[in-house]
């Protein structure tokens, strides 16, 4: 009995038009997703693998000797995601770039006020997975599912299905299975269409770590896409009449898609970090007090190379101490702040299962903001490798000369001592693996399955007091 109504209720469906308009929409805009997403993924490729040898040609040319690799400022790129055909939004807004030198690192501009367009990016930003899936299939779900009963219990058909003495909660996970199963094949269809092309047009190839990840994200849009029918379903034994259930799910679509905008309004008011004109006067004020000094200099002479310093040379040590010290501070006063912002708004919107949903795939696809955590805490440690590297060259060169600034921190290296550029340690980005990434996202993955669960139990409770007269 319930495997016919299962198959009654799929037969049912694909008799309905929407159903073919659905199957077509999702698998062509995935194969569009996919075409979209190669030409983006080439050129961003390209450009990367282009910008790391101009950084080596560069550091290649202009550092000679010792001292040229310790005053020279290279920069690190964060390579594209081989993943952002599951989400793409907003990454070519995102910096992928950090400079450094011996003495200082620099850092990620991602706050408002000082944003760098990508080093590598479009001018637009195609479909993809998430998108598709969070947008219009969502979308589609609650169209499937709104008049599942309400519009039965009109027509008069429920009170036809229930006279066979089937109970009520199995009827309502049959049509929970064959809405589920409706709405989901398209999408591994449009999946499978997608990997084929990549397969077949790209240089894109995925290994095996990167399909379990896909395997994984599969589960997540299988959570996802349950959490949508279920709305559609519970509003559908929620109301008499399909017209109110629609209502329903329509207001429900809008406030989830909507409601991740307001933690991001709060999250400016509630932390607020120095304006551009504040900073702008803070470093004026730094600036005449060291041109006003008799301790401080901003003087340079390339005569000191390779001689033991002199008094001048320690009035510009302390002088661009003084302004490291400033930047320094400001810049990690700026991005705690700016980071407190993102993380209020990221995990205020997790309330949004839209938002939930995008946010977990960003973690499996190690992109977007996460990418941009990621990428700073391994530049962190790289450098400190550069540093200490750089130091230990030092220690083996008995004719280096440097000053040591007041607080022991850094040198000044005066060796005009040569030095083996291929021998340079370069960053180079490493994504986390499957057990890091499903750790982040522990706690969403177990939202995900206890909404869907609790929401289960409420549809089958409503359906059980339902008025089918």
């Amino acid at each position: 009995m319930v495997k016919q109504i299962i198959f009654k209720e799929i037969s049912i469906l694909f008799k309905q038009q929407i159903t073919f308009i659905y199957w077509a929409l999702i698998i062509i805009t995935f194969a569009i997703s996919a075409v979209a997403f190669l030409y983006k993924n080439e050129y961003y490729i390209k450009q990367y693998s282009q910008k790391t040898m101009e950084n080596f040609q560069t550091t290649q040319e202009k550092c000679s000797s010792f001292s040229d690799v310790i005053f020279h400022t290279q920069f690190a790129l964060s390579p594209p995601s081989s993943l952002s055909f599951l989400i793409d939004n907003n990454e070519e807004k995102l910096p992928n770039a950090i400079t450094y030198n011996y003495f200082v690192k620099g850092s990620l501009p991602y706050f408002a006020s000082f944003r760098k367009r990508n080093d590598f990016s479009l001018s637009y930003s195609p479909l993809d997975w998430t998108f598709v899936i969070a947008i219009i299939v969502s979308f589609f779900c609650l169209l499937f599912s709104y008049s599942s009963f309400s519009g039965e219990k009109v027509t008069g058909t429920l009170r036809l299905t229930l006279s066979n003495n089937i109970a009520r909660w199995k009827l309502f996970m049959c049509k929970y299975t064959a809405i589920l199963y409706v709405v989901f094949i398209p999408i591994l269809f449009g999946m499978i269409i997608s990997l084929i092309i990549f397969n077949t047009y790209s240089t894109l190839k995925l290994d095996i770590k990167e399909f379990y990840l896909l395997l994984l994200f599969l589960i997540v849009t299988m959570l996802f896409v349950s959490f949508n029918v279920l709305i559609g379903l519970i509003s559908s034994v929620s109301f008499s009449k399909p017209i109110l259930s629609l209502n329903f799910c329509i207001i429900v679509y809008v406030l989830f898609l909507a409601y991740p905008h307001i933690p991001y309004l709060f999250s400016k008011f509630m932390i607020s970090p120095p304006t551009v004109e504040e900073i702008v006067s803070q470093q004026r004020d730094l600036l005449d007090k060291v041109q006003n000094s008799e301790e401080y200099s901003l003087a340079w002479s390339d005569d000191w190379i390779g001689n033991p310093p002199n008094e001048e040379l320690k009035k510009r040590i302390e002088g661009q101490r003084l302004f490291m010290n400033f930047h320094t501070d400001l810049v990690n006063e700026l991005n705690s702040d700016f980071k407190q912002q993102t993380l209020f708004t990221i995990n205020a919107s997790k309330f949004s299962p839209y938002f939930l949903y995008q946010d977990i795939t960003h973690k499996i696809a190690d992109n977007n903001y996460c990418r941009l955590f990621h990428f700073e805490e391994q530049m962190t440690s790289f450098f400190s490798i550069y540093v200490d590297y750089l130091n230990d060259i030092d220690r083996k060169d008995p004719d280096s000369y440097h000053c040591i600034w007041p607080e022991g921190s850094a040198k000044y290296f005066m060796s005009s001592k040569k030095i083996i550029i291929e021998e340079l340690p370069f960053f180079k980005y490493s994504r986390p693996d499957i057990k890091d990434t499903i750790f982040s996202f522990k706690f969403e993955l177990l939202f995900l399955v206890v909404i869907n669960s609790i929401m289960l139990l409420i549809g089958i409770h409503l359906f059980n007091w339902y008025n089918i007269r």
